[in-house]
């Protein structure tokens, strides 16, 4: 597991988790949206896979990041994908798309 996963942003998820269930009594709706840049590689072997960072990685590994977001209680994440090939920016979006679902 990323460790920054056990770090600030799982403290910080599990809190809004929190307010967010106290919200539901007093009919207030709050929502956790993530905004992340994540940095797609194609070649595993290119970072050493036990220190990457959370969104970096392969493909498979950013979306082992966003299945660890869902399960801290993160609503919505908005990628900020700088690809400056149109072509490439597009297939990388419809692989990432496949986990969010």
């Amino acid at each position: 597991m990323v460790a920054c996963f056990r770090g600030v942003l799982g403290i910080c998820c599990k809190r809004y988790k929190t307010l967010k269930e106290q919200g539901k009594t007093e009919n207030r709706h709050l929502e956790i949206i993530i905004l992340t840049f994540p940095e797609v590689i194609t070649d595993s072997h290119k970072e050493n896979r036990a220190q990457r960072t959370p969104f970096s990685g392969t493909v498979d590994d950013i979306g082992y990041d966003l299945a660890r977001i869902k399960e801290m209680g993160v609503d919505h994440v908005i990628f900020g994908l700088t690809e400056p090939d149109l072509d490439r920016l597009i297939d990388t979006a419809k692989q990432i798309s496949k986990f969010a679902k």
